[in-house]
């Protein structure tokens, strides 16, 4: 009989020892996530797009190509074209640029989206019950980001 008590000890001791360093990987992992945690609660709120006129991409590229002090001329000349075609490609990849939003509608709903939110701002600030406005307000804010 006591051969066998002692043939099942260094079984029991693997056991007591997986299952001890399977509670110490719980307890680490349990610290990571506190920590992670902690210190996402403490971080800074995200920061807020600045809202930014809506132009069109030639717009964009004339401003860029005034800024840094080139003609049409000079783009075409570098690129090893007319100055006509530099205008016609910008033209062209407008026009599909316009096209593409006609069949996906991401900036037409980002513009509606923004508008039902500064709607709901509005009427939030005109309620009699400020507990229930700042309600509103925040989650529109969180709709914002």
């Amino acid at each position: 009989m006591e051969a066998r008590i002692f043939y099942f000890i260094p079984f029991v001791l693997l056991e007591i020892a997986l299952v001890s360093f399977l509670i110490f990987i719980f307890v680490k992992l349990l610290i990571l996530v506190f920590r992670a945690l902690h210190k996402y609660l403490n971080s800074n709120p995200p920061r807020q797009e600045e809202e930014v006129p809506r132009r069109s991409l030639g717009e964009v590229l004339k401003e860029h190509r005034l800024r840094c002090s080139m003609t049409q001329e000079f783009v075409a000349e570098t690129m090893g074209v007319s100055r006509q075609a530099v205008c016609d490609n910008l033209a062209r990849t407008e026009a599909l640029l316009r096209k593409m939003e006609t069949s996906v509608g991401c900036v037409s709903r980002s513009l509606e989206r923004r508008k039902a939110v500064q709607e709901l701002l509005d009427i939030a600030k005109k309620l009699s019950d400020p507990a229930m406005a700042e309600k509103i307000i925040a989650a529109c804010k969180n709709l914002e980001e």
